[in-house]
């Protein structure tokens, strides 16, 4: 009668029910099986929630050190665009160093997660409350090649659109002011 939850519904039915003597009542995991989907899945969305979260506050921090990178290059940028490099060329300078530094950053930030989740691997947890989310008493974290690079590309969209603004204002610079700023 409840096809979220079968056992609930067994339960149910056995507690509205007549009878009166000895009743057993067998389960599988396939029984408890919805309600595990709806648990992983919840867990799921939460997470990705803070990752956007996280995300957004890295895009903040990217924003601004391009907003004080691009102020102490004014005469670098001024030199570039005097001696011939076009507006987008002079833009897509400070784009690609900003992608090349998200991909230096995400790299070091994967072998540190690497090795945080060998060393989390090492703790034996003995805990019966836990068993079912470890395997063989140890935790376990399952990397796909395919999420690996779907979060690495998001990360590089969202620092191209990070750095956008500061690209833009380079781009637009006029050469003869960018070398009279100091």
């Amino acid at each position: 009668t409840n096809p979220n939850s079968p056992s609930s519904a067994m339960y149910e039915q056995l507690n509205n029910s007549d009878w009166n003597g000895t009743c057993f009542v067998v389960t599988s995991m396939y029984d408890q099986a919805p309600v595990l989907k709806q648990i992983v899945s919840y867990t799921q969305w939460i997470s990705f929630g803070i990752l956007v979260v996280l995300f957004f506050i890295v895009m903040i921090g990217i924003a601004n050190t391009y907003r004080m990178v691009l102020d102490e290059r004014i005469r670098e940028i001024g030199t570039m665009r005097a001696v011939g490099m076009r507006r987008r060329d002079s833009g897509s300078v400070f784009a690609w160093e900003a992608v090349l530094l998200s991909l230096l950053g995400a790299a070091v930030g994967f072998i540190i997660a690497i090795i945080a989740m060998k060393i989390l691997g090492l703790f034996t947890i003995t805990d019966e409350v836990f068993q079912f989310f470890l395997k063989n008493n140890h935790i376990t974290f399952i990397l796909t090649p395919g999420s690996v690079i779907l979060k690495l590309l998001v990360v590089v969209l969202l620092t191209l659109v990070a750095v956008s603004g500061s690209v833009k204002k380079a781009s637009r610079m006029n050469p003869a002011e960018a070398l009279r700023t100091v």
